[in-house]
């Protein structure tokens, strides 16, 4: 059985505006502010799941990075304008984090 080189986890996090953005429109302000913040590529930071209509979004990042990762996720703009979002959650699964938005009415 293959095992993975690094440990993730995965982050929730809701876009309170109220405009509906798309997924490229998303993944590019995500690439952009990793420019920014520094942040180290080998952090394996993906989106991983954007619901536009409930405004969610999955991220997965390395385990050593969360931190990092959240405040990537806090300094977002597009179309130079900050995006406002909170982060909901973050998890070790991709199953448990569903879970629990699950029972929070998020997902």
């Amino acid at each position: 059985m293959p095992v993975r080189s690094s440990k993730r986890r995965y982050i929730a996090f809701e876009i309170l505006e109220n405009q509906i953005f798309s997924y490229n429109e998303l993944k590019y302000a995500v690439f952009k502010s990793k420019l920014d913040v520094f942040y180290p590529q080998d952090s394996n930071f993906r989106i991983i799941n954007y619901d536009p209509s409930r405004r969610l979004c999955i991220v997965r990042c390395g385990h050593q990075f969360v931190e990092v990762c959240k405040n990537v996720l806090k300094k977002m703009e597009i179309d130079g304008k900050p995006l406002s979002i909170e982060i909901i959650m973050a998890s070790g699964t991709l199953k448990s984090l569903r879970k629990k938005l699950t029972l929070k009415k998020r997902f």
